[in-house]
């Protein structure tokens, strides 16, 4: 599943920019992390994305990006939900990373013995997703250190496109809470 431009726009287009526009005390109820490892010791060296309750994305932008500090964004309802709902459609609450992680392995063994092909490597940062508990759901809680390493191996493979484009989907409303939204 790829984040379709036109939905990206859409979530933004009907945004309405508030001067005192803050998430305020309102829950988060995802939250997306993405890490560089050399500077995962550091205490400020991740993005931080989280969609509050309200319909609101605050972007956490770390001390050694240009963009640091955080970015506020309010969102309509219905682009919030409806970008909740695409979220939701990837599975990520439900989803067993352990079983993903041995299936990838098991994949990529498989396919590095049927074929003469090379592991590929990219450097990429850690991203973690954080989804709080819901009504009908528990809180969950993924990490994954070496996404687009998998991806890169296994481009067919459906729940890392998936988680892909959920990552896409969080790194896009950073960078439009970043240019269209409030500083904080």
């Amino acid at each position: 599943m790829n984040v379709h431009p036109a939905l990206i726009a859409l979530l933004f287009a009907a945004a309405s920019l508030d001067a005192n526009a803050d998430c305020g005390t309102s829950p988060a109820t995802m939250e997306f992390r993405s890490t560089p490892p050399l500077l995962a010791h550091e205490a400020d060296s991740a993005l931080v994305v989280k969609i509050h309750e309200s319909g609101c994305v605050a972007a956490r932008f770390p001390s050694q990006d240009i963009r640091h500090g955080t970015w506020v964004l309010p969102l309509a309802e219905s682009d919030y939900l409806r970008m909740i709902a695409q979220i939701e459609a990837v599975g990520l609450r439900v989803l067993d990373q352990s079983s993903l992680q041995r299936d990838v392995s098991e994949q990529k063994q498989a396919r590095a013995l049927s074929s003469n092909t090379f592991y590929r490597v990219l450097d990429e940062n850690i991203i973690e997703f954080d989804l709080a508990a819901s009504t009908r759901r528990a809180a969950t809680r993924l990490r994954f250190a070496s996404l687009r390493n998998d991806l890169l191996n296994l481009p067919h493979h459906s729940t890392l496109i998936g988680i892909a484009s959920v990552q896409q989907l969080f790194e896009s409303l950073a960078n439009t809470a970043h240019e269209e939204g409030i500083q904080r």
